[in-house]
């Protein structure tokens, strides 16, 4: 069944590039034998009641006033929930999930570590009606239809929700500093230099050579911190600034 199926209020925009989701109908909510894999970015506020899932093996539990972020090609298995469990949802495709998620203010090495080890954060009263206030835009924006400017009032919600995001991130880093395996900080090593150097070096040995690491060790620890390849990683970047430029420019494919 579809995510979208069991919600009540769902505001589709740009063929679902993004989804608000709102209003969660639990009599269609089923308990999983096994795992879904999520290909999209969603970021959730539990309203109500609780629900307990296994993401990536790791288990969750969500309540009541806890904010929750699932990366793309995420491993989601529902295993309990209250009948009174209610959340709101933002849900991203991948391609806006990659421009409005991974390129802004907090380094993607930072989001992407504090989003493995805290996928579950409990707010405060602020930033509850905070969230809340960015979902009722969205909704009201996307169902008002093609009205003037809407893209840009979308993304303006989006710039707003991501800073906030990143401010949220950024202050629970600063309480809780990270210790890294070996192999973790080396991925985040990865990551952070090909922030800065994929525009000019595509290939996969440019990065192992200056991490003095193989290429075949560098793709191992790259697949089992993120689940993805090292060259998936910077075929990533590259993609995702062409997408960019395209979209910025006149420039055609």
């Amino acid at each position: 069944m579809s995510e979208r199926n069991i919600f009540k209020n769902v505001y589709l925009y740009n063929g679902g590039g993004i989804t608000v989701l709102e209003d969660l109908d639990t009599s269609l909510l089923e308990v999983q034998k096994s795992d879904n894999t999520i290909n999209f970015a969603v970021m959730g506020l539990c309203t109500r009641g609780h629900m307990n899932i296994v993401s990536n093996d790791k288990t969750l539990n969500i309540h009541q006033g806890d904010f929750f972020i699932i990366s793309p090609h995420t491993e989601i298995i529902v295993k309990e929930f209250t009948c009174k469990f209610n959340v709101s949802m933002i849900v991203l495709s991948q391609r806006f999930a990659q421009s409005e998620m991974y390129r802004k203010s907090i380094p993607i090495n930072d989001l992407i570590q504090f989003v493995q080890r805290n996928p579950v954060i409990s707010l405060s009263k602020n930033d509850i009606k905070f969230f809340n206030h960015i979902v009722a835009l969205l909704a009201l924006i996307i169902s008002s239809g093609n009205i003037k400017f809407q893209k840009d009032l979308i993304m303006g919600q989006l710039s707003t929700l991501n800073a906030w995001i990143n401010s949220l991130i950024s202050f629970h880093l600063s309480l809780d500093p990270v210790s890294l395996k070996r192999g973790d900080q080396l991925f985040m090593n990865f990551l952070d230099l090909v922030t800065k150097e994929f525009k000019n070096h595509h290939e996969l040995k440019f990065y192992a050579d200056k991490l003095c690491v193989t290429t075949k060790y560098l793709t191992i620890v790259s697949k089992k911190a993120s689940r993805q390849t090292a060259s998936r990683w910077i075929i990533f970047f590259i993609m995702n600034e062409a997408k960019l430029l395209l979209r910025s420019s006149h420039m055609t494919i």
